[in-house]
């Protein structure tokens, strides 16, 4: 956020005795306080003085540009005196106008797999990264966020040699089993262990019909 305006009325005794900064009002009574008509004359009287009112700050805000406007006011009274007696109060508002803003963007993104990667290294390359942001960027607050873990099981050629039939299971974050089944590799030449056939036989959306190995569909009739 920033200032765009800091008024604080002349408290000088000229000033508050005559100046135009000023809202005097006639009064002997010490428990006088100004009504709501009052204090509105005084207000409006300040905001002509700074340059600033309630009634811009909504133009502003009615932009829309992104930004937040905002207005603060707080009242100034003295008791203005003639041979040790009362006969005016006199009042002002320091006004204050602050534009704001919360704007995020990405300036930096990094997947961490924990599959293939160590989590402390991880970590450790982002908050140095962090650093060097928060270090030479002025007026900017850089921090670490993540999106939400996605799960997955990996496995390789290595693990799957001589497998011929594989499990597949879809599993939501929670940890419920949305589905599972058991299927076999496509077709009769992809034999019991991957090799280049398997890679291009699975890539394929169409097999003839006595490659096929129906023995699972035929058991359940």
């Amino acid at each position: 956020s920033i200032a765009l305006c800091d008024y604080y009325p002349p408290t000088d005794d000229n000033s508050i005795l005559n100046g135009g900064e000023w809202t005097r009002f006639e009064t002997t009574d010490p428990d006088f306080y100004p009504n709501a008509s009052q204090r509105e004359q005084a207000l409006a009287n300040s905001e002509r003085y700074a340059g600033w009112s309630r009634s811009r700050v909504q133009q502003l805000n009615n932009q829309n540009d992104g930004y937040t406007y905002s207005i603060n006011y707080w009242q100034n009274g003295y008791i203005i005196s003639r041979g040790g007696k009362q006969t005016k109060k006199a009042y002002a508002y320091e006004i204050h106008v602050k534009k704001s803003w919360n704007r995020e963007e990405v300036v930096y993104e990094e997947v961490f797999d924990s599959y293939s990667m160590d989590l402390n290294t991880f970590k450790a390359g982002l908050n140095a990264r962090l650093s060097e942001f928060n270090d030479n960027e002025e007026g900017y607050t850089y921090y670490i966020a993540s999106d939400a873990r996605n799960y997955y099981q990996a496995t390789d050629a290595a693990k799957l040699q001589g497998c011929e039939s594989v499990t597949i299971s879809v599993t939501c974050s929670d940890g419920a089993t949305l589905g599972q089944g058991t299927t076999q590799y496509k077709c009769r030449t992809c034999g019991k262990s991957l090799n280049a056939h398997s890679k291009e036989c699975a890539m394929q959306t169409t097999v003839t019909e006595n490659e096929l190995d129906l023995s699972e569909l035929d058991a359940m009739l």
